[in-house]
């Protein structure tokens, strides 16, 4: 990862914002880092440690940095324990962005840095040797929080407003594209014109935050100052103030990230301009159609692949639910079989990873989402992702799966599995139909079974699996997937007789028998022990009990 910001700039002076240390312990750079994400100050940028560096004087006595660098062992070393105490030793846990800068002298040694932003709750960080405490900066100095001071630390931290929802204060009007302000709070069909939202404290509706507020900066004057939110709506370079501001979209030819024919886009602006060349670029890539037997990067739509309103609300989803103090992107990654969809920040309480489609997941933005509800790109609080499981559902057969971990969250959309190829050969054979509801698929424990049964030169025609159990009232529905996927082989002259290997409901061999049985005998096998047998044949004449 690149520093967002040069070396020399920290290396100028060490003050309530930097520290150096020229080795050091992981436990004092813990402590630092705890403090710097105390800060309650409004104008408060997070901290940087630098592990690597000494303090010298210039020519005038005043100290300034001189990198030294750590050898690769030393850095590993404390680069592990750091990021390791974050996590188990302060409450709630840091999760630090870290950068390495190699020496220009030296290849062999590196200075570790370590960057935290200020964050809306107040942490504790405790030792072996010492109880949990609240570590605050004063002056350049870190103390622990006490008395009046923890006192409003907690407070402060308590009543802190979302991230988004406080002023850039760096940033300037100026710093804002009034154009795009215009374009899209005119899409967002609000009751006064566009121009009087970029006021002072003027809010989009009676909950919303305003999108500029008034600063203080000096006894009775006061200066407009753009949000967080602005600068991400209508910011002319939204990274410069919002570094992860931004996101990244790869398209893998095969299945994995070790292929190495691969394209990479990366995607800036304005969040809601950031969106939609995001959506026009799937649609291109993976659209909502595409040629199975091309690669994922030629640009060819031949048959549906994915819903588009699951992959714009997947996309939505991502920025509205992201965790902004990052420096991460949004991240979408196209493979063969899927899209992976990842941003920063791990799930809200009340989204639920075992079943998420199901959960009443929280708005970690709600000012970034309520804008986007506005502009009818996001869905209400909560039906985003049981909406993305309906419709990927009923496009590929299968439900989306959510890998999430204390710093990130994705969402992974799967395409319908390739169906097998008809077979071209000239000599008759026998067809296998393998279903599976509320498992995986059964075609590891039939490949077992063929030869034991003597059918191992039949050829699969169907294998269908649906991992999660089909509640009663959709039964009907998935019976109808079912039948048409077996539909198509119940005429075709070179299978002569059909084989069923299933697993789940019972009715299942009754409901394929009615649909085969008239124009060709079908043998279906029951599981037991690990492997299929034989429990009878269904043909035009009667049913034929096990032999």
């Amino acid at each position: 990862m690149d520093l967002p910001i040069p070396l020399e700039d920290l290396l100028k002076r060490e003050d309530d914002s930097v520290e150096w240390k020229k080795t050091g312990k992981p436990e004092d750079v813990v402590r630092k880092l705890s403090a710097f994400a105390n800060s309650l100050s409004p104008f408060s940028k997070g901290g940087w440690v630098l592990c690597g560096v000494e303090e010298v004087k210039d020519e005038h006595g005043f100290p300034l940095g001189r990198p030294v660098g750590l050898d690769s062992d030393r850095l590993k070393e404390m680069k592990g324990a750091v990021l390791s105490s974050c996590r188990s030793h302060v409450s709630p846990p840091l999760f630090p962005q870290v950068y390495e800068e190699a020496l220009p002298e030296d290849a062999a040694r590196r200075v570790l840095i370590f960057y935290i932003g200020p964050s809306r709750e107040a942490h504790t960080f405790a030792t072996k040797s010492d109880a949990s405490k609240y570590w605050i900066m004063s002056d350049s100095n870190t103390v622990e929080a006490r008395g009046e001071a923890l006192r409003r630390l907690l407070a402060e931290k308590d009543a802190a407003p979302p991230f988004l929802n406080r002023p850039c204060s760096d940033a300037g009007m100026e710093d804002l594209n009034r154009v795009a302000a215009d374009e899209f709070l005119s899409e967002a069909h609000l009751p006064r014109p566009a121009a009087d939202y970029l006021e002072p404290d003027v809010r989009l509706d009676a909950i919303t935050h305003p999108l500029v507020v008034s600063v203080p900066t000096a006894p009775g004057l006061t200066k407009p100052v753009p949000t967080k939110l602005a600068i991400l709506l209508f910011g002319r370079e939204p990274t410069h103030y919002l570094p992860g501001a931004y996101a990244t979209l790869s398209v893998y030819e095969g299945v994995s990230r070790s292929e190495t024919n691969s394209r990479r886009f990366e995607a800036f602006g304005p969040i809601p301009k950031l969106i939609r060349d995001l959506l026009e670029k799937l649609r291109l890539y993976t659209g909502i159609e595409i040629d199975k037997s091309a690669s994922a990067l030629e640009i060819r739509q031949n048959r549906p692949r994915y819903s588009e309103k699951a992959l714009q609300e997947a996309v939505v989803n991502a920025f509205a639910h992201r965790d902004y103090e990052s420096h991460e992107p949004v991240q979408i990654t196209v493979f063969e079989d899927r899209i992976e969809i990842s941003n920063p920040g791990g799930s809200l309480s009340g989204a639920s990873a075992e079943s998420p489609a199901h959960g009443n997941p929280r708005w970690r933005n709600p000012a970034l989402a309520g804008f986007l509800l506005k502009m009818s790109l996001a869905q209400r609080e909560g039906q985003g992702i049981p909406t993305i499981f309906k419709e990927t559902l009923a496009i590929s057969g299968q439900e989306p799966t959510v890998r999430s971990t204390p710093v990130d969250f994705t969402l992974i959309l799967p395409a319908p599995k390739a169906e097998p190829e008809p077979w071209t050969g000239s000599s008759s054979e026998d067809g296998l139909i393998l279903v599976s509801i509320g498992a995986e698929s059964v075609r590891p424990f039939v490949e077992e079974s063929l030869e034991r049964l003597g059918i191992q030169g039949a050829k699969v025609l169907v294998d269908l699996d649906i991992p999660k159990y089909v509640l009663p009232g959709a039964w009907e529905e998935e019976a109808k997937k079912i039948r048409n996927k077996v539909k198509r082989w119940v005429d075709d002259p070179r299978f002569p007789r059909l084989h069923l290997f299933y697993r789940g409901p019972v009715v299942l061999a009754p409901l394929l028998g009615a649909l085969i049985a008239p124009s060709k005998p079908l043998v279906v096998y029951y599981f037991e022990g690990g492997r299929y047998e034989r429990a009878y044949t269904l043909e035009r004449r009667f049913l034929i009990s096990k032999d």
